[in-house]
């Protein structure tokens, strides 16, 4: 309505009266909406979830309950509370299927679980990832510091060390 976003009941009525410049679909109860070129989330009747305002922003992935911020060319992740879980300081954010976060700065990479625990520290130079697939492949990750190529577990123990085959 005269160029602003709102949403709409079931019935016909408004749930929330068009105010926002734009919005995305609301997934998790949450809605992602934009007004003065910024981003912030509200709840399904309009209130603002956290003051918090984002240059760009991502839906809420449905399965893990987070969506990918950003603010300065920099990205983090939020929890459904619109809490910050990764600061907003990575290159790269990737939230991968099975509840695990993979973050990359300057070249270096590192992983988060959806609580915000640091479980691998951004120093690796390479993690086996891919988008919408599982961290782990049989009970392990592939990770690869300098020229030692290594499997780790969950727990963060190195179960195998390629670089001592090496020559």
């Amino acid at each position: 309505v005269d160029g602003l976003t709102g949403y709409i009941n079931a019935d016909g009525t408004w749930a929330i009266e068009p105010r926002f410049d734009s919005g995305y679909d609301c997934t998790c109860g949450i809605i992602a909406v934009s007004s003065d070129g910024r981003y912030f989330f509200v709840d399904t009747t309009g209130r603002t979830l956290v003051n918090a305002r984002y240059d760009e922003i991502e839906p809420f992935d449905t399965q893990m309950r987070v969506a990918k911020v950003s603010n300065g060319g920099k990205w983090g992740v939020v929890n459904t509370e619109g809490l910050l879980v990764v600061p907003i300081r990575y290159d790269k954010v990737m939230v991968l299927p099975d509840g695990y976060i993979y973050v990359e700065m300057a070249g270096k990479c590192g992983i988060y679980n959806l609580v915000g625990n640091m479980l691998y520290d951004v120093v690796y130079d390479w993690i086996q990832c891919e988008s919408g697939k599982p961290l782990f492949n049989q009970g392990l990750v592939t990770m690869r510091r300098g020229e030692d190529l290594f499997r780790i577990d969950p727990q963060g123990n190195h179960i195998y060390n390629y670089s001592s085959f090496v020559e």
